[in-house]
């Protein structure tokens, strides 16, 4: 058991961005997206607390939680043979609230338009790693870059995609 629990409240509104950043990289709704960075944070917590994590590495392990989730529930989609809910529909949003509708809708709009503003090079990178699921040393690799440029390029996509999210609180 692990002597002392961290302050989660303030690790999650500290990083929650950057979880639903990456989610949205994947090709999830935001509301999907806030679902699944929900069951990452608890499941985080709960290892936490069995004391199954050596360390808590803030926002890595809980980003890498949440895209095991999403893979998981995509592939399981796909094998299912279901039709994921395109961007532009309202279908599989929450509720019949128009305001919130017309709220996500905007968000989505927003962080679309920041990943079109981005040069293919970046948005290729982006692709490989957020919706793609590979490492930084595979995209490397398959764009004949460093791994340590991926990165940097990972890191100015995300703060693009974070200030579009930010124009308007998530």
């Amino acid at each position: 058991m692990p002597a002392e629990m961290p302050p989660w409240d303030c690790l999650i509104r500290q990083h929650q961005r950057r979880v639903i950043v990456s989610l949205l990289g994947l090709g999830l709704g935001l509301a999907r997206a806030r679902d699944v960075a929900q069951t990452a944070w608890a499941h985080v917590m709960e290892k936490h607390q069995r004391g199954e994590l050596a360390e808590l590495q803030m926002p890595g392990l809980v980003i890498a939680q949440a895209r095991f989730i999403a893979i998981d529930e995509l592939r399981r989609e796909r094998r299912q043979g279901q039709i994921l809910v395109p961007l532009g529909s309202h279908e599989g949003l929450s509720g019949d609230d128009p305001a919130a509708l017309c709220v996500q809708r905007e968000r989505a709009s927003r962080v679309l338009a920041a990943l079109s503003e981005l040069s293919p090079t970046v948005q290729q990178v982006f692709r490989f790693v957020c919706r793609d699921g590979l490492n930084c040393d595979e995209a490397a690799r398959m764009l004949g870059l460093s791994t340590q440029r991926v990165r940097q390029i990972l890191c100015e996509a995300r703060k693009r995609l974070r200030v579009a999210l930010e124009e308007e609180s998530i």
